[in-house]
């Protein structure tokens, strides 16, 4: 799995766990500890589909993407009418399907508040959290536009989880030296460079293959 596909996934995660939470704090709130449990049941299938709506929704919106995710305040304002257009979908959806035998307008405004509460508080985290951990760290080698365009995405978006620490403009004896100086973990290098195996046998061998070689638009497609 990429990282980019395991932040995706530990955001939907994240996500549906408080939409679930949402639920659970509504009907706790609405019944107390008396009638949660028997009212609890009739709500899981109905919820499910209206929680599996609201994934759907959050794809669509684009909150999954790095490019989303990444500014606090558009995350907000998308999540935000997102988690409104499908409670108004729910809604419908109760109403008008005859197999569901509740209508439940009360609970499902009450989910929609506080599931929105968790959902930016965990949002919130989250890109802080990405922005501060620590970064895996990178050597970029050439000066090619596909490099440049890379080398921009990486500082745009700190939550990617990567630091770039070098930039090798040319394949020269003081590489293995700065690569070791510096603590890097992968060296990002154009295709044409990737084949030149003399300069891959080198970075292995003086490295003992403690770093990683990739091709900059594989690597590319990997973070994204």
């Amino acid at each position: 799995m990429s990282r980019g596909a395991y932040r995706a996934f530990i955001l939907l995660l994240g996500d549906v766990l408080l939409f679930w939470a949402g639920l659970l704090s509504a009907l706790f709130v609405r019944y107390g500890s008396d009638k949660f449990t028997r009212e609890l049941p009739i709500h899981i299938v109905p919820f499910s589909i209206v929680f599996g709506l609201w994934v759907l929704l959050f794809y669509i919106a684009g909150l999954y993407e790095v490019r989303t995710v990444s500014d606090y305040q558009r995350t907000l304002k998308i999540g935000v009418s997102s988690m409104l257009a499908g409670g108004i979908l729910a809604m419908a959806l109760f109403y008008f399907v005859p197999a569901f035998t509740i209508t439940p307008k009360t609970n499902l405004i009450m989910t929609v508040g506080f599931a929105s509460v968790l959902i930016i508080a965990w949002r919130s985290f989250f890109t802080s959290a990405s922005k501060h951990t620590s970064k895996i760290r990178i050597a970029l080698l050439g000066s090619s536009g596909g490099i440049e365009e890379l080398a921009s995405t990486i500082e745009a978006y700190p939550q990617l989880g990567y630091t770039i620490v070098a930039r090798l403009a040319d394949i020269d004896e003081k590489i293995l030296a700065l690569i070791a100086e510096r603590k890097v973990d992968i060296v990002v290098a154009p295709k044409e460079a990737r084949s030149d195996g003399v300069l891959v046998q080198a970075l292995y061998e003086a490295l003992h293959g403690r770093i990683r070689l990739i091709d900059a638009s594989v690597f590319y497609e990997q973070i994204l």
